[in-house]
């Protein structure tokens, strides 16, 4: 009775075994393998680095290991998840290493193209200028940009301002406040406040205001000029459109989903705003 090996069975049989790993666990497990086939087929699925999935120590060990096995590692990863975690903020600061020491090239992970980043607002000391500048303006392999805020956002206007000041656009940008607004009345900041907007290159949007009336700030010229899709949280709700919002070009749905109230935020309803070019 001939033996089964791990190498002799089919590709499906292999890529249910795969599914059930982490990016991280089946590249230790099967990257180094000598066998043409499978390396063929962990570089034809999709790989993220999720720290959801993530301890400090196995972070510690995967960075101190031979730098040829990291490389190959992270060349085949196409996602990255941030949490608030030490490990996070651990990879994040080495993150920020690798592009002072290589002229601001994204060389840890150049094949990146969805980034996520869950409680954004822990990170907004490194997120902006140390990572997502560099990772937009150099050799931008970047599509896909995801920041939830947790807590009652009063640091999200401080970020959405540095994204607008320095036009960090990606083709989907999802800026999610999970639990409301919470600002003292003296650093309430909204789209007025902020330089113009000007993402070129973002083509689907879900953003947080304060006012109705930021909406006509997002149809201005040049604003969002290839946008098809927004979908707006609008705290503070005055149910009218700004008279001068000229939305002539574009058809536009506006349909009311859920109402909030609560202790640390204003009452607020969230609509969807889908847009769809007419060109």
């Amino acid at each position: 009775m001939s033996k089964s090996t791990l190498e002799s069975l089919p590709n499906e049989l292999l890529l249910i075994i795969f599914s059930y790993l982490s990016s991280f666990d089946l590249c230790q497990a099967f990257l180094y393998l000598n066998n043409a086939r499978i390396q063929h087929l962990l570089t034809s699925i999709r790989h993220s680095f999720n720290f959801n999935l993530w301890h400090y120590d196995q972070l510690h060990l995967w960075l101190n290991s031979n730098q040829n096995h990291r490389n190959r590692f992270t060349n085949l990863i196409d996602t990255v998840v941030f949490n608030d975690s030490d490990a996070s903020r651990t990879l994040l600061e080495y993150w920020e290493k690798t592009f002072n020491e290589t002229d601001q090239s994204n060389v840890l992970f150049p094949s990146i193209k969805r980034l996520v980043m869950l409680q954004a607002e822990r990170c907004s000391y490194i997120l902006i200028q140390a990572i997502l500048i560099p990772l937009v303006f150099a050799n931008n392999t970047l599509q896909y940009l995801h920041l939830t805020f947790k807590e009652p956002a009063s640091k999200y206007p401080r970020i959405l301002s540095k994204l607008i000041v320095h036009r960090v656009s990606v083709h989907t940008m999802i800026l999610e406040v999970e639990q409301g607004h919470s600002y003292r009345l003296n650093e309430i900041e909204d789209l007025h406040n902020m330089q113009p907007l000007s993402w070129s290159n973002t083509v689907q949007l879900t953003l947080s205001i304060q006012h109705s009336s930021e909406l006509r700030l997002l149809f201005e010229h040049n604003a969002l000029p290839a946008i098809e899709y927004l979908n707006i949280t609008i705290e503070n709700l005055d149910t009218n459109l700004p008279s001068n919002v000229n939305i002539s070009a574009l058809n536009v749905q506006l349909s009311k989903d859920s109402t909030r109230n609560g202790y640390w935020w204003y009452s607020s309803e969230t609509f969807t705003l889908a847009l769809y070019n007419s060109e």
